[in-house]
This record gives C-alpha cells, sequence and structure tokens, in this order.
C-alpha cells in the first residue's frame, strides 16, 4: 500500500485471483516447501483491490459489479477533494 494521502488512480487497481499451487507435504501435515508441484489455472476471480487505499471490492461471483465499484472509488475521490 502507498501513501493515502494521495488520491487514488486507475494504475493502483489490482485483479486478485484464486490461483492454486501445489506442493508436497511433510509428515506433520504441512507444506514441504522445497517440493513445488506447480501452479493451477488463474480462472477464479477473487476481488479487485486497490494498492493506495487498501480496500477490496467483491460483488459476488460479478466481475463487472466489483470492477465497476472500483472505477467508481476513483471518481469520489475526485469528487470530495
Amino acid at each position: 500500500m502507498t501513501d493515502h494521502n494521495q488520491p487514488c488512480t486507475r494504475e493502483d487497481l489490482r485483479i486478485v485471483l484464486n490461483v492454486p499451487s501445489y506442493w508436497g507435504v511433510t509428515d506433520d501435515g504441512f507444506a514441504d516447501w522445497s517440493n513445488h508441484h506447480g501452479e493451477g489455472d488463474a480462472d477464479d476471480f477473487d476481488s479487485y483491490q486497490c494498492d493506495n487505499c487498501g480496500t477490496f471490492f467483491v460483488q459476488g461471483e460479478n466481475r463487472d459489479d466489483a470492477w465497476q465499484a472500483a472505477i467508481d472509488h476513483l471518481t469520489k475521490q475526485e469528487v470530495t477533494k
């Protein structure tokens, strides 16, 4: 997150995707960090996040609504300056 005294911009927005990561497992049931088996597909949308203010934008499973909420938060800041 950056200095929130600055207004949020389009460049601050990031998409958060669920990406499965496959690892070996220790005898205790924990991830074996030395035994990586690869990454899965990154098709599952989770949310958008603003790096500047730290806000997450999640609208159920509807990516368009979440994106619109993320964009709207930029214009609301401009109006309240």
